[in-house]
């Protein structure tokens, strides 16, 4: 087991232990088809982005609260869905046609959606959590997404790995998020997030 998917299995720990209905709403892994997800993607998957499709399937349809901070995990199939939709919509908006080293590097604000942009989990308002596979040290990052402010917000953390580290903790002992600006919050085996004051 590597370290991220050991990561992944002590949140769902965390999670059965404060907030057992909502880890009931992840779902199990399923196949990848890794070969279509390609075909709609631009960019090659980095091993850790095929690894965190290997953990889950999404969510359940039915809202049990939120896994991760204001936002649902997606399966591949939802998360190539919703990356191609956002990319679609604001590459074409802008007629964005940049090639490297224009695109910057990983972590670099472009204000639009890159092809090496991959939505890893929605906040149902055309936002969420999307990892950076641009070459170089932050490659591989967590950061988020707004869709009218795009890609300003700070690198929410430098890895899968270490973010979901920091989500369990943050569950475990009810302290906030500084970066994503929320505090867990369980009612009723449901986890919630609220905006950290």
């Amino acid at each position: 087991m590597n370290e991220l998917s050991q990561a992944w299995t002590d949140y769902l720990a965390v999670l059965q232990e404060h907030a057992p209905a909502t880890r009931a709403s992840i779902l199990p892994p399923g196949e990848l088809d890794l070969e279509s997800a390609q075909q709609v993607l631009r960019s090659p998957l980095l091993p850790s982005t095929v690894t965190w499709f290997g953990l889950h399937g999404g969510t359940t349809p039915e809202y049990n609260g939120s896994p991760l901070p204001r936002c649902l995990p997606l399966s591949l199939d939802e998360a190539v869905d919703n990356t191609e939709m956002i990319r679609d919509i604001w590459q074409l908006t802008f007629d964005l046609d940049l090639d490297p080293p224009e695109t910057g590097t990983a972590g670099d604000v472009m204000g639009t959606w890159l092809d090496e942009y991959v939505l890893i989990a929605a906040n149902g308002s055309g936002g969420g959590l999307f990892v950076d596979q641009r070459p170089g040290s932050f490659q591989g990052c967590v950061r988020y997404w707004d869709k009218v402010d795009a890609d300003e917000d700070p690198v929410v953390s430098p890895s899968l790995q270490q973010f979901l580290v920091e989500v369990a903790a943050s569950v475990q002992d009810r302290r906030p998020l500084p970066l994503m600006g929320a505090v867990p919050v369980v009612t009723d085996g449901e986890l919630d997030w609220e905006n950290a004051n």
